[in-house]
């Protein structure tokens, strides 16, 4: 399987995770489904440095969101991790 289809196979897995966790303790509707794709300068970089970005932009996102109930996706968690991926060169696609 190349490589790009792993990593959206990766994303995809996740993202329904979180839609299920989500949707287990608030009654928002699911979101549409999203892909990291490369938006930064040079080569796509490896799935390792996607899941460490992604890590990363999680861990920060946790930190900032005080406010958060443990296991809740706030609206504030998204907003940071998207405009952290942003920074590390990754950005939203949606799953076509």
């Amino acid at each position: 399987m190349p490589q790009k289809q792993v990593a959206i196979l990766i994303v995809i897995v996740y993202l329904a995770l979180a839609a299920c966790m989500e949707s287990q303790t608030t009654s928002a509707p699911l979101s549409e489904p999203t892909v990291y794709e490369w938006i930064g300068p040079g080569p796509t970089p490896s799935l390792q440095r996607l899941a460490q970005d992604k890590l990363t932009c999680f861990h920060e996102a946790e930190q900032t969101d005080t406010q958060k109930a443990p296991g809740v996706v706030s609206e504030h968690w998204k907003a940071h991790v998207k405009l952290c991926m942003q920074k590390q060169g990754w950005g939203e696609k949606p799953v076509e």
